[in-house]
């Protein structure tokens, strides 16, 4: 009779001291992904870090990029289509 009786008050008491459960919010966000080509006429750019060593000015639409190789500034139009 102990055993049952000891048995009951565990369990009442291991589930009564149980954590509340926690509402989770989930955040959302939505991304797109363009595509740009550019005619480089004959010039090569310096593409050695991935554009990491570049800017996008939204004033003048240039994408300024660092050329290692002459140490100059590259300016690329994302304004201006190639059709």
């Amino acid at each position: 009779m102990f055993n049952k009786t000891f048995l009951g008050i565990l369990l009442i008491v291991s589930f009564s001291c149980g954590k509340a459960e926690d509402k989770a919010t989930v955040d959302t966000f939505s991304y797109s992904i363009d595509t740009v080509s550019v005619d480089a006429k004959g010039h090569i750019f310096d593409l050695t870090y991935s554009l990491l060593k570049s800017d996008y000015c939204q004033q003048d639409g240039y994408l300024y990029t660092y050329n290692e190789f002459d140490h100059g500034i590259d300016m690329i139009d994302l304004n201006q289509s190639l059709s």
